[in-house]
């Protein structure tokens, strides 16, 4: 079962014909080859040579897991193209698979260091352990899309997602929640509103997808007290605890500090600047062979991050809810 609605790209908006191709430059970007077969290669050489343009060849690589995390989240909940297929089956798919990671990058900003213990030592490699490319990332991105809630929970803890389930959600309920702005399992989903207090990422206005991910992006680091002062009994956790996290509390934390413009000068400046952003936008989309006006919003296109889409039907039924704590306290695990 499909745990939430999927949005269809216009394909008609998404790959009109357009001139404005800039002709990538041939950059020494640093990606494994690994990445190259999740598509997403080019999104990462892109984001660099922004950087490097910018600070005289300073070298700035976006986590190969946090690409990652964004492409599943890209496959997992949204239509790609007209018939479903995946990004390995159809070139349109696979454009509009870019797409949304590269609007994703340049409204959520990115961490460079989402390494675990399981991570290559060498920082100049991979921060993704050389065996989960074939048992995680490679099904999550370029095989099954819309997998039953048992797989997306797997893959919510692969990226370090909290899986207490005491409080209502799984990992994979968390992380659509952070990633893709699907509901809590607490919403009502018979509510008519519903798909407007929580639109999925696609279904967000342009101007409002900064904002929207900088509050969810805030329930990753709750305050332990109340605001009396006291220490909170129960904390509703995002992110797991030690190990468990696998990079993600380290990697939030630079996003954090990234939306909050606490980071370093240089990495916060295309969230500060509308001209920056595009031009980030732009390094992105050139690398992908991405036309540019998909950055501006010109030619008709009417959204400056994503081309127009509509959804392929109502939300399906949430998951069963919960097991309930037990009445000793100790509660499910």
């Amino acid at each position: 079962m499909k745990q939430f609605s999927k949005a269809l790209l216009a394909t008609a908006i998404a790959f009109s014909a357009s001139s404005s191709f800039a002709g990538y430059d041939e950059f020494d970007c640093r990606s494994s080859g690994n990445l190259k077969l999740t598509g997403l290669a080019c999104v990462s050489c892109g984001a660099q040579k922004y950087f490097a343009d910018k600070a005289g060849g300073r070298e700035v690589v976006p986590s190969e897991k946090w690409l990652a995390l964004l492409g599943t989240s890209a496959v997992q909940n949204f239509q790609l193209d007209d018939k479903s297929r995946t990004i390995v089956q159809s070139e349109d798919a696979k454009k509009n698979y870019q797409k949304i990671v590269i609007s994703m990058m340049r409204n959520y900003g990115f961490c460079q260091n989402y390494r675990s213990s399981k991570s290559p030592k060498d920082p100049q490699k991979s921060d993704i352990a050389s065996g989960d490319w074939q048992s995680v990332i490679y099904p999550a991105t370029t095989r099954s899309s819309g997998v039953d809630a048992k797989s997306t929970n797997k893959l919510g803890k692969y990226y370090g997602f909290d899986d207490n389930v005491i409080f209502g959600w799984d990992a994979g309920n968390k992380m659509n929640f952070l990633i893709a702005g699907s509901p809590t399992p607490h919403e009502n989903y018979s509510d008519s509103k519903l798909n407007e207090k929580y639109p999925l990422y696609t279904d967000q206005a342009s101007g409002e997808r900064r904002s929207r991910f900088k509050e969810r992006l805030s329930q990753a680091f709750p305050s332990e007290y109340d605001v009396s002062g006291e220490k909170k009994r129960d904390v509703k956790k995002m992110i797991a605890s030690k190990d468990k996290a696998n990079g993600l509390d380290t990697c939030l934390e630079e996003v954090n500090r990234m939306q909050n413009g606490s980071g370093d000068p240089l990495l916060n400046s295309f969230l500060t600047s509308t001209s920056e952003n595009q031009a980030f936008c732009k390094s992105m989309a050139n690398a992908c062979d991405i036309e540019l006006d998909f950055c501006t919003g010109s030619k008709g296109t009417k959204s400056v991050t994503q081309p127009v889409v509509f959804r392929s039907g109502g939300r399906p039924q949430p998951p069963p809810p919960p097991p309930q704590p037990s009445r000793s306290g100790s509660g499910n695990k």
